[in-house]
């Protein structure tokens, strides 16, 4: 994907300059520059570029604001951050790139040599090596676990606290 953007970031770049620079394209047009990118774990709802690193997300939030400007000569700018790139889409990942939809809000199911993504209107769908269908799903190779503790870690300290206050009285 980062290679067919045509509005990069410069290098350089810090994280925390790489995270103002998120607030401000992420802040333009509603937001629409960076569907590809956002996450809401609640519903399930991740874009095809959610799992990428900071700085590749923020390439392609600058290409979609880029595109949504129609490439005027301002819109690639960000206070010298950013730059004009000759981007190509060719590649091993183009069908994946394809799959994911201009917006990045498609679903990819393929892994990068592992299939052929035949959706190429965004819409994710995929054939593997063999010639079978996949179903449509988010990064369902990008699964990774949660343990939420909130609750465990409540419930020891409100034991560990009764407790403490019988030991208390006790003395």
């Amino acid at each position: 994907m980062t290679k067919s953007v045509s509005c990069a970031p410069v290098d350089g770049l810090e994280d925390e300059e790489i995270g103002e620079l998120f607030g401000s394209v992420c802040g333009m047009l509603d937001g629409k520059a960076c569907t590809g990118i956002a996450r809401d774990p609640k519903k399930g709802v991740y874009g095809a570029y959610s799992m990428c690193t900071g700085r590749q997300q923020l390439a392609f939030a600058f290409d979609q604001y880029y595109q949504l400007q129609k490439k005027a000569s301002d819109a690639c700018s960000f206070g010298g951050k950013a730059k004009v790139v000759q981007g190509s889409a060719a590649g091993s990942c183009s069908n994946l790139v394809k799959a994911a939809g201009p917006a990045g809000t498609g679903t990819v199911t393929a892994l990068p040599g592992n299939a052929q993504s035949t959706g190429g209107s965004g819409t994710g769908s995929s054939t593997s090596p063999s010639g079978s269908s996949t179903s449509s799903g988010a990064a369902s190779a990008m699964t990774v676990p949660a343990l939420n503790t909130g609750l465990l870690a409540m419930a020891v300290y409100v034991v560990f606290a009764g407790m403490t206050g019988v030991g208390m009285v006790l003395l």
